[in-house]
């Protein structure tokens, strides 16, 4: 297989389950947000999650995580009042070359270990690591039909806000 089929074959395996990712939205306006501390712009958060839906599919929701952090920040949805068998959507910098990336994760249930979700349901926008800050813009389908990934339409999940600063951690009720 020569480089460029090699390379093809990658970033389809990588993209995941969708084949149209829509734009990100260009409306400024977040549905729900989580900020740490309470009412801070984004651009000075310790941890902010902005949730809206895309304005060109809203069968996808946009999604806005920017922290103060070394390693990543991280949103995790449960139907539970932990964080067991719950799923998580992260923006992490690559351990070696330290660009930030969208990634979908699991947590196994009565286990807490965080796996790499089998199947990428994210579409990554932009990702951005500069000062000490990730800021990470992604869509997300709110139900991707993968077991591993929570339905967004249900009527009620915990919301887990993770940073690996341990200053910031938060959880609330989200519905």
């Amino acid at each position: 297989m020569n480089t460029l089929a090699l390379f093809i074959f990658a970033l389809a395996s990588w993209s995941g389950a969708f084949s149209k990712c829509p734009r990100q939205s260009l409306s400024s306006a977040y549905r729900i947000i989580n900020a740490l501390p309470a009412g801070c712009d984004p651009s000075n958060c310790d941890y902010y999650l902005g949730i809206r839906t895309n304005d060109e599919d809203p069968q996808f929701l946009d999604f806005m995580m920017a922290g103060k952090a070394q390693g990543w920040i991280a949103i995790g949805f449960s139907p539970k009042h932990d964080m067991d068998d719950a799923d998580v959507l992260a923006c992490a910098l690559h351990p070696t070359t330290r660009i930030p990336e969208v990634l979908d994760a699991y947590n196994i249930p009565n286990d807490h270990d965080n796996i790499r979700d089998t199947i990428q349901n994210v579409c990554p926008h932009t990702a951005n690591f500069s000062n000490g800050r990730i800021t990470c813009f992604f869509s997300r389908a709110i139900n991707t039909g993968d077991p591993q990934d929570k339905d967004l339409n249900g009527d009620y999940y915990e919301q887990f806000a993770a940073v690996d600063n341990p200053a910031v951690v938060s959880g609330s009720s989200v519905s």
